[in-house]
């Protein structure tokens, strides 16, 4: 992640990018808030934070802080206003435009570095953490030219086979899953051409991207990863069936992506755990005696939630947008896009229906309440309910097995 540094002549840059980089982040400056606007929109997703100072050399730096708040793309983004000592009764009026806050120039590095921890909080310091770590997995090229192809009509099963056979871990996953109880049929399957005729399309297509997945994930572990597993097919799948009752009203566009939003919209709490697993236990442990679901609680003592951390992983991936936003905002549906609520909701219903039939892969996590807006988008009543929960059931048993050989 990165810090933008609007340029003063009069400070030292050097200075700047040495205590910057103890606090994790890259620097990267602008010489005016116009270039600072072009960076923010060209680095979008990527700034963590905006060191302004009050007099630029080309625009005032109080314009800047309200042309960045003002930009509904960027006003989240924090912004520490520079001010020299003469400048100081101007704090206020910084403040009220926006401002997260304000130091006096001339600092020293321990006084930045201590505030933008300050201003960024825990959340801040765990994206620079995941932005500078070396061991975080990377996608397999597999991977990411099988998601090129989820909704590429002209894809064919002899495409799909002959990326499979180029793989050898990931041909003798497929016949590993493709011989177990939950797809066997009356005999032995010993080829991934004969997997793919006898299971079909689709199904090898989710079958090969859970065994990618998982294998790319493998150095990452969690407190009850076999149910970490069983939940994320559970609701891979369970976002399939939703889309098939909902018809017409699922947009056919969408329909690639379901499985694998699904199978990865908890991504960030591998992650998280992996990362801070001594905070992330202590959460777990404080389930049992509290309403909140385990995001809540994410969000409320590390300033961050594993939505947002997978996000940054699938980012990190370079996958699609649709499998972004849907891990991003899969319990906060209304926040997604309007061209991708469709997949964001079908997801969100998924997770709650799954961990309110006993496919939860935390104990005491159990959400209390859906968003009635992504219900609707599907145009189901009460009387699709039963339907659904027997489908669910059904498929919880074959995500069992399923995850039992990974």
């Amino acid at each position: 992640m990165k810090i933008l540094a609007v340029n003063d002549t009069r400070a030292g840059l050097g200075n700047l990018k040495d205590t910057i980089e103890t606090t994790g982040f890259e620097l990267i400056t602008a010489s005016s808030g116009q270039e600072a606007l072009q960076v923010l929109e060209k680095e979008y997703g990527n700034v963590s934070l905006v060191l302004l100072y009050w007099n630029e050399p080309d625009t005032d730096g109080y314009e800047t802080l309200l042309a960045i708040k003002g930009d509904e793309r960027f006003r989240s983004i924090p912004v520490i206003m520079l001010c020299a000592d003469y400048y100081q009764p101007k704090e206020m009026q910084a403040f009220k435009a926006g401002a997260n806050a304000c130091l006096t120039i001339p600092f020293n590095q321990k006084d930045l570095a201590a505030k933008i921890s300050e201003t960024l909080g825990k959340r801040g310091m765990i994206l620079a953490k995941l932005a500078r770590i070396s061991n975080l997995p990377t996608a397999p090229p597999v991977l990411v030219a099988l998601l090129q192809k989820l909704n590429d009509e002209n894809y064919t099963i002899d495409d799909l086979v002959s990326l499979i056979e180029e793989d050898v871990a990931l041909s003798a996953k497929i016949l590993a899953v493709a011989n177990s109880p939950a797809y066997r049929g009356t005999s032995e399957i010993t080829s991934v051409r004969t997997a793919a005729v006898r299971l079909g399309f689709d199904e090898i297509k989710d079958i090969s991207m859970v065994a990618i997945i998982s294998s790319s994930l493998s150095s990452l572990t969690i407190p009850n990863l076999g149910r970490f597993w069983i939940h994320s097919l559970a609701v891979g799948y369970t976002a399939q069936v939703l889309a098939r009752r909902a018809g017409r009203k699922f947009p056919p566009r969408l329909k690639g992506y379901l499985f694998t939003a699904g199978l990865l919209h908890d991504l960030g709490s591998l992650v998280l755990y992996h990362l801070f697993s001594k905070e992330v236990q202590i959460l777990y442990d404080r389930l049992p005696e509290t309403d909140l679901t385990m995001y809540q609680l994410e969000e409320e003592s590390l300033g961050i939630d594993h939505a947002e951390v997978g996000a940054y992983v699938a980012r990190h991936w370079k996958l699609p947008e649709a499998i972004r936003e849907a891990i991003a905002f899969h319990h906060a549906p209304w926040q997604a896009s309007s061209s991708m609520k469709p997949l964001v909701s079908a997801v969100h219903l998924a997770d709650f229906i799954c961990n309110n039939q006993e496919f939860s892969w935390i104990d005491d996590n159990f959400p209390r309440e859906f968003d009635s807006s992504s219900w609707e988008l599907f145009d189901m009543d009460l009387d699709d309910v039963p339907e659904i929960i027997d489908e669910v059931k059904e498929i919880g048993q074959k995500s069992e097995i399923f995850a039992a050989l990974l």
